[in-house]
């Protein structure tokens, strides 16, 4: 409904011109204005936030009296191997109250992939040397372009973005390595790409590979929304005066906020505000004490999309008690936001 970047990478002006998804904003309007849902949500990636099509969705809920509350689910908050990113905007009537800022992410612990990876014998004919891959990567790296395709192993921590093309073995796309011999890799099954997003099985068991892979690479990781349909259930379940019922496992801002010796008078509102304090102060020192621009830029980026982020930020000024940053490098600050 709301098109994305990649949909609109044709060449058209305007999004609406796209012939296929361009005008499907209006019919989905006239869906809501009917149905008078007490909650919409809408996801997609986090361009599609500042798109004509969002725009026209954000102002006609705004004024067919919506509250419209905003943020980007990211699997790397989740600990889920693929670090993919989703816009998300939930509308709720009047009266209904909820905060985006109060969903949090668990407590994560370093996986690998080794864990949710098949038993798939070295011999197994799927595992394949897929020469023209290889050669088309020396010429895109000859030609200095940037495409390349990911091989991981069970050692691996992370993915690359599963698409929903995973299933044709494209050059950018994701493979598993073989356990003996360096020249094989092999395709990811439809049950490892969903056990990647997090999706059970049943879902897409007794599918074909090609309609499991395009399913799961055009959907969501599955916990953050999850997590989301809780935080709203939440929401409807105090708007009939019973009480919410908590997410198990997440971090608690207000004990991390006595860590950064910040006083709590309002519980998690004052801490996360105070945590953004300090890591803005904490990109302000970095601004001044080194050239590090582009991991100045992601810190600011992921300060305002990422709530929690603010955490990690302001542990780097939590270190020191003078307000000053001492022997931050560029690395050194890459390391400790998780972006090396």
């Amino acid at each position: 409904m709301v098109q994305s970047s990649s949909e609109n990478d044709s060449g058209l002006k305007h999004e609406a011109e796209h012939p296929e998804v361009g005008h499907l904003v209006v019919g989905a309007l006239v869906i809501i204005s009917k149905a008078n849902p007490a909650v919409v949500i809408v996801e997609n990636v986090p361009t599609a936030a500042v798109s004509e099509t969002a725009s026209i969705l954000r102002n006609q809920l705004r004024d067919m009296g919506y509250d419209i509350h905003e943020r980007v689910l990211s699997g790397r908050e989740w600990g889920a191997f693929e670090h993919r990113d989703r816009w998300c905007m939930v509308a709720v009537t009047e009266g209904l109250e909820i905060d985006l800022d109060e969903l949090l992410p668990p407590e994560t612990h370093p996986r690998k992939l080794g864990e949710i990876l098949e038993n798939v014998p070295a011999d197994d004919p799927r595992f394949k040397e897929y020469r023209y891959l290889k050669d088309k990567l020396e010429r895109d790296q000859a030609e200095g372009k940037g495409f390349a395709f990911k091989v991981v192993t069970p050692e691996s921590t992370s993915t690359g973005v599963l698409n929903k093309l995973l299933w044709k073995a494209q050059s950018t796309g994701t493979y598993v390595a073989s356990p003996d011999d360096p020249d094989k890799m092999r395709l990811l099954t439809p049950r490892e790409h969903a056990s990647v997003k997090g999706v059970p099985h049943q879902l897409i068991d007794g599918l074909s590979n090609t309609i499991a892979h395009e399913m799961l690479g055009q959907g969501v990781l599955y916990e953050p929304f999850q997590d989301l349909g809780h935080h709203v259930g939440n929401s409807l379940q105090r708007l009939v005066g019973r009480a919410g019922v908590a997410l198990e496992n997440r971090a608690d801002l207000s004990a991390a906020a006595g860590e950064l010796q910040v006083p709590v008078p309002d519980g998690y509102k004052a801490a996360l505000r105070a945590m953004k304090d300090q890591a803005a102060a904490a990109c302000m020192q970095l601004e001044d004490r080194t050239a590090g621009k582009a991991e100045l830029a992601d810190a600011q980026r992921r300060m305002s999309l990422y709530p929690t982020e603010c955490l990690r930020i302001a542990k780097v000024v939590m270190r020191s008690t003078d307000a000053t940053i001492p022997d931050l490098t560029e690395e050194r600050l890459a390391r400790l936001l998780g972006i090396a």
